[in-house]
């Protein structure tokens, strides 16, 4: 009776899942639009739209200058379906209780910040049971410092570098070695990482494990708004968007 109720928690929350895709699978018209702005195909079979996006999408360095230009060209045109997809703005819980709070790794100003949204949430009603870091050990000394500390129980997950697995799907595995009791999980990250970040999350917990992903919204330049509107480089939300859609693929095909 329990695993049927922690299945159709599972269920019902997986409804409200970010995704790059329609429920009948289809690409939403944003993401299609974003694929069009870069000349790439939208009506590619999966298995050919996916190397393109590892090829165009996916960090390098150094850039050649001509994409560099043609980043700085789309800029204005690619802010608007980046919002529409969810890779900008606040995203909040939609639920008032949660048996575990994840926050996800990152630089010590992205771990201060989901720290921070996290005690944000809670002061407005939210709970939790427990806060698991998955983050790196050089930034433990922020939880020492924060409220949370004395709200709920928290564990540092280390990670095991040889595993060939992203970072976060590492630490995800790792925390799954300890046995932990099933249950809802809000995935605490920050824009523009929130999608790609719960995308991972659901690919490597089990079914009987619910996973949401939130976060703050991507930090905005008021002195830059003329310039460009996106407060990343637009890189940064391709690359982002590229591994959330790998990902998501990851998950359907399980």
């Amino acid at each position: 009776m329990i695993r049927f109720l922690l299945l159709m928690l599972t269920f019902s929350m997986s409804l409200n899942a970010l995704s790059l895709k329609e429920p009948s699978g289809e690409l939403k018209e944003p993401f299609i639009e974003l694929l069009t702005l870069f000349e790439i195909p939208q009506d590619l079979p999966e298995r050919k739209l996916l190397p393109l996006l590892l090829e165009h999408w996916i960090q390098k360095s150094p850039l050649s200058i001509s994409f560099q230009r043609r980043l700085n060209e789309k800029e204005q045109e690619a802010f608007p379906l980046l919002q529409e997809l969810g890779c900008i703005d606040t995203i909040s819980p939609k639920e008032p209780f949660y048996r575990y709070a994840l926050i996800m790794g990152g630089n010590r100003g992205e771990v201060q910040k989901r720290l921070d949204f996290l005690y944000d949430e809670w002061k407005k009603g939210l709970r939790f049971v427990q806060v698991i870091l998955l983050t790196d050990e050089r930034v433990l000394p922020l939880i020492e410092k924060h409220p949370l500390k004395e709200i709920a129980p928290h564990i540092f997950v280390s990670s095991n570098p040889q595993k060939r697995k992203s970072i976060a799907a590492r630490r995800i595995t790792d925390w799954l070695d300890t046995n932990p009791t099933p249950g809802n999980c809000l995935v605490i990250s920050s824009q523009p990482h929130i999608g790609y970040e719960e995308a991972v999350a659901r690919l490597f917990l089990p079914e009987t494990f619910s996973v949401e992903g939130v976060g703050a919204p991507a930090p905005f330049d008021p002195f830059d708004r003329s310039i460009s509107q996106t407060p990343y480089p637009l890189l940064v939300y391709l690359d982002n968007i590229a591994r959330w859609y790998i990902y998501e693929s990851m998950t359907e095909t399980q």
